[in-house]
């Protein structure tokens, strides 16, 4: 009896051993992607920022309005 107890332990920890690791590999997966958005979307922003000021006709008519929304002025 005590071997048998000793045996499905043992399966026990093998189990939770590969759920762990599958767990944390799955979470630095997301992770990555996670911080792979936050970088496009700061890209984004900037890039949209940058067209603001080089290109302020686009957005607004008035470049001299769209400057001085943006506090370049």
């Amino acid at each position: 009896m005590d071997i048998a107890a000793l045996i499905i332990s043992g399966l026990s920890l093998v189990v939770a051993g590969i759920g762990t690791y599958w767990s944390n590999r799955r979470s630095k997966e997301a992770l990555a992607g996670s911080r792979r958005a936050a970088a496009d979307a700061r890209w984004s922003a900037r890039q949209e920022a940058v067209q603001r000021l080089t290109c302020p006709g686009t957005r607004n008519p008035d470049w001299r309005t769209s400057f001085a929304q943006h506090g370049v002025v």
